[in-house]
């Protein structure tokens, strides 16, 4: 029998480009590559099963203390055989000494203990940030993975303090780990496939889902003041289609040549790194955070940010960002055009930025993560 690994869903990179995507794959990537590197068993069996491969680096799968566990096996089907006697995972996926979940699919059936990653809690604070619904099942999922999880990683200190203010949570039981941004200066940058007749338009950037707690409806409107206050850029959105977008199309419609406005969609991440480079800044006005990747991505690549002055975005950039209300059109709409028309304001942003992202690696965030499986499984 094989020797007992460390088991990590990667199950989220099974969506494409997205946040815990993102981590997922980049926390296995730093931990194989840590000097004392683990064995770790990667968990992508889905009902799409060997396509986790496709969406996996290389490098990553060809690890010799990596294996990839990707059968065709549904999450349904799995907490279907928990509830059979005597049956664990660990009878499918080999020896496990802990496993780590990383998504909003919790696995059921496991024997091994259990380390739970929360990146937010948005879909607590407002019923209005997902579909009806979505509240009641994901938080019932994750109150129960949290109980039975030996611990809980957190990417800041605004997520741990919302586990512990609104649900209760033991404060010992959560460890702050923050995400790393080093990631963004590896990818090579690739073409920007511009479709807009002035390409050498400068630019204002957002990169994200298009979904409601990014605020982009109130960032229309605030750039659209801003325009006609003399504000000379475009606007690019960056980021697939999500869900609850009808207030957003329809400020879209309002935005025609006056306020020229790019819907991009969803980009791989060579083009990624070239949109976030041109920018003449990143503007992440979102409405909650639990920790806000876009934002140290666009610090390691030295492009200046606009963000929200509450919850994780304050916490994360610090100093290092132009910090607005998100809930006050005029406030976004200043910076829009101090951070347009301020050469040197965007170079000392840019310069604090790179400073600030030397703090987010993916090689700490492994060895805090390490240190914690091994305390854990001690």
């Amino acid at each position: 029998m094989s020797a007992p690994r460390f088991g990590l869903d990667v199950r989220a990179a099974l969506r494409g480009p997205c946040g815990i995507g993102r981590y997922a794959t980049e926390l296995a990537r730093a931990l194989l590559e840590l000097p004392q590197a683990p064995g770790l068993l990667l968990y992508g069996a889905s009902s799409s099963g060997a396509a986790t491969r496709a969406r996996l680096p290389d490098a990553l799968l060809a690890h010799p203390r990596a294996r990839l566990f990707a059968p065709r096996l549904p999450a349904r089907l799995v907490a279907a055989l928990a509830r059979v006697p005597g049956f664990r995972l660990e009878l499918l996926t080999g020896p496990l000494r802990l496993f780590h979940h990383t998504d909003l699919v919790f696995l059921k059936g496991l024997r091994a203990p259990e380390v739970v990653t929360v990146h937010d809690l948005a879909f607590d604070l407002s019923r209005d940030f997902h579909d009806a619904g979505f509240h009641s099942t994901v938080r019932a999922r994750m109150e129960t993975a949290i109980a039975r999880a030996r611990a809980v990683i957190v990417p800041s200190v605004t997520t741990r303090d919302d586990l512990v203010a609104r649900w209760g949570v033991e404060p010992s039981k959560l460890h702050v780990i923050p995400h790393g941004c080093d990631h963004a200066v590896r990818v090579p940058r690739g073409d920007r496939r511009d479709p807009r007749p002035d390409r050498e338009r400068g630019f204002l950037l957002h990169v994200g889902t298009l979904e409601p707690r990014k605020n982009l409806p109130r960032l229309l409107r605030a750039y659209r003041s801003a325009r006609g206050r003399g504000l000379d850029l475009d606007l690019v959105l960056v980021g697939p289609w999500g869900w609850r977008t009808a207030e957003l199309r329809a400020e879209l419609a309002r935005c025609g040549g006056a306020t020229p406005v790019l819907v991009r969609g969803a980009v791989d991440e060579a083009e990624l790194r070239a949109w976030v480079e041109d920018a003449r800044a990143l503007v992440y006005p979102s409405l909650y955070e639990g920790f806000g990747l876009p934002v140290v991505e666009a610090f390691a690549l030295g492009v200046p940010v606009v963000t929200s002055s509450r919850g994780a975005t304050r916490e994360i950039a610090a100093d290092a960002a132009r910090l607005v209300d998100p809930e006050s059109e005029g406030e976004i709409a200043d910076a829009l055009l101090e951070i347009g028309a301020d050469a040197p304001r965007r170079a000392e942003l840019a310069a604090r930025g790179r400073r600030r992202a030397a703090r987010f690696t993916w090689e700490s965030a492994a060895r805090a993560t390490l240190s914690l499986y091994e305390r854990v499984t001690a």
